[in-house]
């Protein structure tokens, strides 16, 4: 049981991104240095995070929605500044040439976005997956009868998915000068990470309605994507 435990919660976070990542950016490593390189400033938004928490007083330390917040708003930044370090090549390749020169915008977005999620999802749920290994069942607060890794694997893969699509919403915004954007991307993401204050609590079926949310923003942000992004793609093309 413990094997099965491990395997299952490890498929259901990571499998469905690793496919993805395979089917769409194994093949070029450009693609692969760009997800690597995003996922590192992930790293660095909370880094900074982890040292605000460290040096804030005791009250602060143990308010969860405000530090919460304060991660959200840093990997908000440190994805406005990696958009503006990738930027530059396509700046310098104008120049250069003199003919206005474009990257493959929605590719870069897409990696960009998922190599956010994909450390996201690994500083999240490793150390759970971890635990899932050992003899013996955690169950969930908000739902008794649920595993508390399976429900944390379910969040985990939909974050990932989350991270890539405001990815793409927050680049093809910066890339158009289309803002509205990014206030959405920013204010689903908190409203997101809310939610999954719901699966701790003494709410019944807070876990429910935690991954309910989860869904609805995903599917939200995957109906944005194709309408503002992907369908001008295609008549460009």
């Amino acid at each position: 049981m413990p094997a099965a435990s491990f395997f299952g919660n490890l498929f259901i976070a990571y499998g469905p991104a690793t496919g993805a990542f395979a089917v769409t950016a194994y093949h070029s490593g450009q693609l692969a240095i760009l997800m690597i390189c995003s996922a590192f400033f992930w790293l660095l938004s909370i880094l900074i995070a982890s040292a605000l928490w460290y040096a804030a007083p005791g009250p602060v330390k143990s308010n969860v929605f405000f530090n919460l917040g304060i991660t959200i708003a840093l990997q908000e930044a440190f994805r406005v500044i990696f958009w503006a370090i990738i930027r530059i090549p396509e700046i310098g390749l104008t120049k250069i040439s003199g003919v206005p020169q474009s990257l493959n915008r929605l590719k870069f977005s897409y990696v960009c976005g998922l190599g956010f999620g994909f450390m996201s999802g690994l500083v999240m749920f490793v150390t759970q997956l971890a635990n899932s290994s050992d003899p013996g069942i955690i169950y969930c607060q908000s739902c008794p009868s649920q595993d508390l890794f399976f429900i944390s694997a379910l969040t985990t893969c939909l974050f990932i998915f989350l991270h890539t699509t405001w990815g793409i919403l927050a680049f093809d915004a910066l890339w158009r000068k289309s803002y509205w954007q990014v206030p959405y991307v920013v204010l689903s993401h908190f409203g997101a990470s809310y939610s999954t204050t719901l699966v701790p609590s003494n709410v019944s079926g807070g876990c429910w309605y935690a991954l309910l949310t989860l869904l609805l923003v995903l599917f939200l942000n995957l109906g944005l994507c194709y309408a503002t992004v992907v369908v001008r793609e295609k008549k460009q093309a």
